[in-house]
């Protein structure tokens, strides 16, 4: 048996053998205590195993809203996230990020992540800081990312009409 099907095996002990099996191996007598130390070793990690994929689960979700928002920061980060989704021309995950950034979060979020990633790091510095910075942030970036489509209409149309000038 190779490294690998050591590794096999030990996976299967421990997430396919049921406890009880491990239970009866561990009361087997006239086992060398080596024997017997690794059986234990193994049901302890199955245990630890278990709990940790149980608070795994319990872990709130950095894509759900937190309820100590208020109306408004919510109303700010929900239009945004909506807004980045429904863009026409698309918004780069580079200028998501540094519309965070330039209005003063410290984020982790990185422009190579995907959209997703981003907005769910972004989430979770945005829930670390007071309500009234949140929701400044939030309108910052709203007015950097330029999300509103009267405005980028209003950008298209003045463009348009410096080029007609030229002409």
């Amino acid at each position: 048996m190779n490294k690998y099907g050591v590794i096999s095996f030990i996976h299967e002990i421990l997430y396919e053998t049921p406890e009880e099996i491990l239970d009866r191996a561990e009361e087997i007598s006239q086992q060398p205590q080596e024997v017997l130390k690794v059986i234990k070793a193994l049901k302890d990690a199955r245990v630890a195993i278990a709990d940790k994929r149980r608070t795994k689960q319990k872990k709130p979700r950095a894509d759900v809203d937190n309820t100590s928002w208020s109306a408004s920061a919510s109303k700010l980060w929900n239009n945004i996230k909506t807004s980045i989704a429904n863009a026409k021309r698309g918004i780069t995950n580079k200028a998501v990020v540094d519309a965070f950034i330039q209005a003063g979060l410290d984020t982790k979020a990185r422009s190579k992540d995907s959209k997703k990633k981003i907005l769910s790091t972004i989430k979770a510095s945005l829930d670390i800081i007071e309500d009234a910075k949140r929701t400044e942030v939030l309108s910052d970036v709203l007015g950097r990312l330029e999300l509103d489509q009267t405005k980028g209409w209003m950008k298209v149309i003045k463009s348009g009409k410096q080029h007609y000038k030229h002409l």
